[in-house]
């Protein structure tokens, strides 16, 4: 992953990914200006958060190929869950408008009579 630093008019320097240039390593949405070229690096401050990321990513890139694939392979599989959550919460939603809808179209029913 390459990333790149975004600096915030104060001198907080963070990094982003290039591939997600919207919000910083460390979760921070990436508002205004870029300062990383107007204020110089003497007088910024590193985020604590980004740096434990690239670090974690250093890490990573150093471990050997075996358990990066196993890694890899696991998150596989919890996105693949999550994406099964999603799609059994988008159904049960659904049956409860269902529901819903039949609630009041019985209530309805009921208080015509």
């Amino acid at each position: 992953m390459a990333y790149c630093e975004w600096t915030k008019r104060l001198g907080q320097r963070h990094y982003y990914d290039t591939n997600n240039a919207s919000v910083t390593l460390c979760g921070k949405p990436m508002l205004g200006n870029n300062y990383s070229a107007h204020i110089q690096d003497s007088e910024k401050q590193d985020c604590p958060e980004c740096e434990k990321v690239i670090d974690e990513l250093n890490d990573f890139d150093n471990q050997p190929s075996v358990i990066k694939d196993e890694m890899l392979s696991l998150i596989a599989e919890v996105a693949e869950r999550v994406d099964q959550a999603e799609k059994n919460a988008h159904d049960t939603l659904n049956d409860l408008r269902i529901a819903k809808y039949r609630l009041h179209r019985l209530q309805y029913i009921l208080g015509k009579t």
